[in-house]
């Protein structure tokens, strides 16, 4: 059962992101142990790809463009990245599209996918270099953005790109990022890329609603970290006053807030293996019957009801 003072701290808990979001994939190129792979050009000077994964070296950049990183995004003891001749220029060798491949990552059980990672690129421009990036939908290769640049690159710091795939979502789910030479290009530092994520960027948050038998209401919770605790914070009658209450949004008294936490089920419980939970709570003679509308919202705490991490939307229901 919950102490007074964990009550207390949960009441006083100011420190609150707005969202969650679930991590599919984590890639600090430390090293290749997740499997990247390197898919050299095939005409017309293919052969051997420029990409690897190692430690940021400061270099190349001489006479075109700035030189590649020293230090890695995240200033890992690592330091590493993937990149293409790391330390150095590309060649200029003419050659078709280039490729770093990630693994295969499954994000069927995400709600939406949005690949993200930090970019320091210095590259000259088409038509002399193309580059693009590129997700597999599980059939086809299909562009997300290029090819590109219009006008030459020429970074000097880290920077965070952003794609939102969530249509190409699948089974088999890849990201490629490729650069291709044609003739007269220009000698550039080209490809840096660090903290690669793909990621699940779907909110927090709890519903009370009714059971389809009628014979209960639900009390659920969605998008949240599997093994944290929640709350769901339930007025016993609305006031008519969320999102604006006291507590998150809702106006619950205190009594109400102890009872409820040191009650557990429905109002508290623990996120399931895939992120959410539902709790079903009988409600003899039948959910909808009752004429009562309740205001709740749900609060996602570290596992223990310790540290709090999310809070959801303030809501109201009428049972």
């Amino acid at each position: 059962m919950p102490s007074k003072s964990l009550l207390v701290f949960m009441l006083l808990a100011l420190a609150v992101p707005a969202s969650a979001q679930i991590v599919a994939f984590n890639e600090p190129f430390d090293n290749n142990g997740a499997g990247w792979t390197f898919v050299a050009p095939v005409t017309p000077g293919g052969g051997v790809s420029e990409w690897a994964i190692g430690p940021a070296t400061a270099g190349g950049g001489v006479s075109y463009g700035n030189p590649d990183p020293g230090i890695d995004a995240s200033a890992s003891m690592a330091n590493g990245v993937a990149g293409v001749v790391i330390g150095g220029d590309y060649s200029t060798i003419v050659h078709s599209y280039d490729y770093l491949v990630s693994p295969v990552v499954d994000t069927t059980s995400l709600s939406g996918v949005v690949v993200g990672f930090q970019r320091w690129l210095n590259t000259d421009y088409i038509p002399y270099v193309g580059n693009q990036v590129e997700v597999y939908d599980g059939t086809n290769w299909v562009v997300i953005d290029g090819p590109f640049p219009v006008g030459t690159i020429a970074e000097s710091a880290w920077g965070l790109q952003s794609y939102d795939c969530s249509l190409y979502s699948n089974s088999a789910f890849q990201v490629r990022i490729g650069f291709e030479v044609t003739g007269g290009a220009w000698a550039y530092s080209g490809w840096n890329i660090d903290d690669f994520q793909i990621i699940d960027p779907a909110i927090w948050d709890a519903t009370i609603a009714c059971n389809p038998s009628g014979a209960a209401v639900d009390f659920s919770v969605v998008n949240g970290t599997p093994g944290n605790s929640f709350y769901i914070a339930t007025a016993a009658v609305s006031t008519g006053v969320a999102p604006n209450g006291w507590f998150y949004g809702v106006d619950i008294t205190f009594a109400e807030l102890v009872a409820q936490v040191q009650l557990g089920n429905p109002f508290v419980g623990v996120v399931g293996p895939a992120g959410s939970f539902t709790i079903a709570f009988a409600t003899p003679p039948g959910c909808g019957t009752f004429g009562i509308s309740l205001d709740y919202v749900g609060l996602e705490y570290a596992a223990g009801l310790t540290n709090l991490v999310n809070v959801g939307t303030p809501k109201m229901v009428t049972l």
